[in-house]
């Protein structure tokens, strides 16, 4: 699915940053603009399949704004008007490096927070396999034995 063109121009008129996407993956229509920092190097291993438009966005140095169904995306006219009541340049009301220095430090607990439950899950795996290990060597040197679950009685 794809936004026509016509819609994709009336977005770029009102901020050049703009872009709407359809995602395969998510089956909607993506509202991203493009960040003002550069790309982001990222590592894929610690993002799930759910979150590919995350990966392919830091790849291309956007952002989401919002997310719409096929059917929900609304008119570029609303839409525009929408984005305006939003817009906080406009609104002239926000301390920018607060919010900056708040969403750094969201995403940077949210990328810890994965790399920990990376590392937890391999130390888990390695765990479980350790302890197969330990066990088949005490089968091997006789010191388990197989006990039948009823005895003769």
């Amino acid at each position: 699915m794809r936004v026509s063109d016509v819609y994709s121009a009336r977005l770029r008129r009102f901020d050049r940053e703009l872009r709407v996407r359809f995602s395969p993956r998510r089956g909607r229509f993506l509202l991203e603009r493009r960040a003002s920092y550069g790309r982001i190097t990222i590592d894929p291993e610690l993002y799930g399949r759910d979150e590919h438009d995350t990966v392919r966005q830091m790849r291309d140095g956007y952002f989401e704004l919002g997310s719409y169904g096929p059917q929900e995306l609304p008119p570029a006219d609303r839409l525009i008007a929408y984005l305006k009541t939003q817009d906080c340049w406009r609104r002239g009301n926000q301390d920018f490096g607060k919010l900056a220095n708040a969403v750094a430090d969201e995403l940077d607990a949210d990328y810890a927070r994965r790399e920990q439950a990376q590392r937890d899950a391999a130390n888990d795996e390695i765990g479980e396999r350790a302890g197969e290990f330990w066990e088949a060597a005490r089968w091997q040197d006789g010191q388990r034995v197989a006990v039948p679950r009823s005895l003769p009685g």
